[in-house]
């Protein structure tokens, strides 16, 4: 089990950069242009875990993808509450909830 375990690693060790470097989002993609060349190096691994590999790599590349545009778009969005001068509660976050801050047109 280790041994399958170590190759497993090794093959995503392989097919990871190339998934990254080449923006695929795709298993098709993946599994088209890497397959062939993973049977060949590793002829003793069946064939389900390389399918299963291409599907992890793409999936792996795409959370890390969509991990990385969230925390972007969290860190303009507090620079911008910063530079707007919005308060807490505003953005429904503390205070009373009240969407003007809890205390106006009170």
């Amino acid at each position: 089990m280790e041994e399958i375990v170590n190759i497993y690693s090794k093959m995503l060790g392989d097919v990871l950069p190339h998934t990254s470097r080449n923006i695929v989002g795709n298993y098709y993609r993946l599994k088209n242009g890497k397959y062939y060349e993973l049977r060949n190096i590793y002829l003793n691994i069946p064939s389900h875990y390389i399918h299963g590999l291409c599907q992890d790599a793409v999936e792996r590349v795409s959370s890390l993808r969509r991990n990385k545009a969230r925390q972007y778009s969290r860190e303009i969005f507090n620079e911008l509450v910063k530079y707007l001068g919005l308060g807490k509660g505003i953005l429904g976050v503390g205070g009373s909830g009240d969407i003007y801050g809890g205390d106006l047109g009170k």
